[in-house]
């Protein structure tokens, strides 16, 4: 809870602030035309970035998964190698690890 808090207050509150005082001089001077314009670039540029990592994160976790149970075929392979051979089951364990 005081992480959060600490987050909030040190990171996000003066983020928050700054863009809207950046707001309000550019309404001022510009016009609320461009400062509307550049709230709606601001919030595109969250969307898609939020966007984009959740799907890039959910990426990296199937590829890490795959790549687990990868592992864990292969291991599992080299700790009862003699087993294997002894079963002749080298080409289901090849068939294994390839899927």
């Amino acid at each position: 809870l005081t992480q959060v808090l600490n987050m909030l207050l040190f990171n996000v509150m003066p983020i928050a602030v700054e863009c809207t005082m950046a707001l309000g001089v550019m309404a001022s001077l510009a016009g609320p035309e461009c400062a509307f314009a550049a709230l709606n670039t601001l919030v595109a540029y969250v969307g898609f970035t939020t966007w984009f990592s959740n799907h890039r994160r959910e990426i990296m976790r199937r590829a890490n998964r795959a790549e687990e149970d990868a592992s864990a075929v292969f291991y599992d392979s080299l700790a009862n190698c003699e087993i294997v051979k002894y079963f002749q089951g080298e080409a289901h364990e090849i068939r294994r690890y390839d899927k």
